[in-house]
């Protein structure tokens, strides 16, 4: 991260651009780098027809210190965006690996609350049998104290005739 400071301070720090080749030469050795809106302000660096930098005055260290740099600079950014494409291809992963599970778990979710649901009808079925039960076990409890004290009161009717 501090090679990108360094080469965006280095930029910041050139003359603005854009900057463009602008080959003077029919030979095609003639050149000068310039800078501007069509490039049509004064050359930041001006060489010769033979090859040879011709100094124009124009060139700054600043300028100088950006183009020699740059020779490094670029393979360092393009280091530095191959990595950074590493972690997003990384991070896709993990976030696909993500994305599975919690589908995998919505799905979880989703059988819980259908066995819940079974259940909870299950239970309240239970409760009706046993409401049911209880009811028939009243019942049957209420006939046997009848049935009970119809054979007491018979017994007490035959004590008291006998008496």
């Amino acid at each position: 991260m501090r090679k990108i400071e360094e080469i965006r301070a280095g930029a910041a720090d050139a003359t603005p651009g854009p900057w463009g080749i602008s080959i003077y030469a029919s030979d095609g050795k003639g050149a000068s780098i310039e800078s501007g809106p069509n490039f049509s302000h004064e050359p930041v660096i001006d060489g010769g027809s033979c090859g040879t930098v011709m100094p124009v005055g124009v060139l700054t260290n600043t300028d100088a210190r950006f183009i020699a740099h740059a020779r490094q600079d670029i393979p360092d950014l393009l280091d530095a965006l191959e990595a950074k494409d590493e972690d997003i291809q990384g991070l896709e992963t993990v976030l696909s690996a993500g994305q599975m599970i919690v589908c995998q778990q919505n799905a979880t979710i989703g059988n819980l609350h259908e066995d819940l649901a079974e259940k909870d009808a299950e239970i309240e079925e239970l409760q009706n049998n046993m409401l049911l039960l209880a009811q028939e076990c009243l019942d049957s409890t209420e006939d046997l104290l009848q049935a009970d004290l119809a054979r007491v009161e018979t017994s007490i009717d035959k004590i008291v005739s006998d008496m």
